[in-house]
This record gives structure tokens, C-alpha cells and sequence, in this order.
């Protein structure tokens, strides 16, 4: 922690994004997870695309844990079947950071637009544009270049 608080007084968006996730794994109350928010708000202003997308997940109501991560889209589904215009309105927002994360680059981002297009959270359902945000994150997703390498490692016979 006392790095990216160094970070921090530099102004670095790395670090503050950090603080904003130790702030948020810490979280034992609204107070903190709104400090956690701030942090991430702060690097994304600095251009942080990370950031954008962490306040994404937090406003699905992600606690920060990275195996979370892969279930919030659903969870979240549930909740808003129970109590629809509080988590209509959160993940609209949620897809706004999303988007703007996406279209800067952030694949991560594009597959959670995906997956909100699909289930219709916060938005109309839309089947084409759930499907070319999957295909964009296929055809750009890290594991391109190594499949790629894989590839050339199987075609030297190595």
C-alpha cells in the first residue's frame, strides 16, 4: 500500500486505480465504497482505462475479488429482477463506463457490453450488438498472439 500511496502523490492513474481496488476489497460499507469509486473516477481522468472499467463493475456491485468478476454479470441479473429501477439505472451507468472504456481499446470492457446487450440490462436487448462485441473481443483478445505462438511453435515441430 505505501507504494501506491508514493504513486498517488505523484498523480500516477496505476496506482490510484490500486488504491481504489485495496479500498473496495477492504470495503465494509457504503463510506468505502464510495472512497473506492472516487479513486477509480480519479484514474480514469487520467486517462486510465482500467479504472473505467472497474467503475463498471462497481456499479454492477463488484467487491473487488477477481473471481467475482466472472459472475456479477448474472448476479446482477438477479437483483435487477427484484428491484428494477435502482439497478436499471446502475447498470446503465455501468454500461457508460464500459463503452467509453471499449471504445478506447479495452477488451475486457467490450466482452461486460456484450454480456449487458445480451441480457438486456439497462438497455434493449440487442442480439447484433451483443454478438459483434463478442466477436470484436475474440478477433482482439490477448490470447490472439498466443495462439499465434503456439502455432508457429507446433509448425517448427518444437
Amino acid at each position: 500500500e505505501a507504494w501506491l500511496r508514493r504513486g498517488e502523490k505523484r498523480g500516477d492513474a496505476a496506482a490510484l486505480d490500486g488504491l481504489g481496488l485495496l479500498e473496495l476489497r477492504r470495503a465494509a460499507g457504503r463510506k468505502e465504497r464510495d472512497a473506492a469509486a472516487g479513486y477509480f473516477r480519479r484514474a480514469s481522468e487520467k486517462g486510465f482505462m482500467d479504472a473505467l472499467y472497474h467503475l463498471g463493475l462497481y456499479q454492477l456491485g463488484w467487491d473487488g475479488r477477481p473471481e467475482a468478476e466472472l459472475a456479477l454479470v448474472d448476479g446482477f441479473a438477479r437483483r435487477l429482477a427484484r428491484q428494477e429501477r435502482r439497478s436499471r439505472k446502475d447498470a446503465q451507468k455501468a454500461l457508460q463506463f464500459f463503452s467509453l472504456a471499449a471504445q478506447n481499446g479495452h477488451v475486457r470492457a467490450l466482452h461486460k457490453v456484450g454480456r449487458l446487450y445480451a441480457r438486456a440490462l439497462g438497455v434493449r436487448r440487442s442480439c447484433d450488438v451483443a454478438a459483434n462485441a463478442y466477436k470484436t473481443v475474440a478477433e482482439r483478445g490477448p490470447w490472439v498472439a498466443q495462439l499465434a505462438e503456439a502455432h508457429a511453435v507446433y509448425a517448427r515441430g518444437d
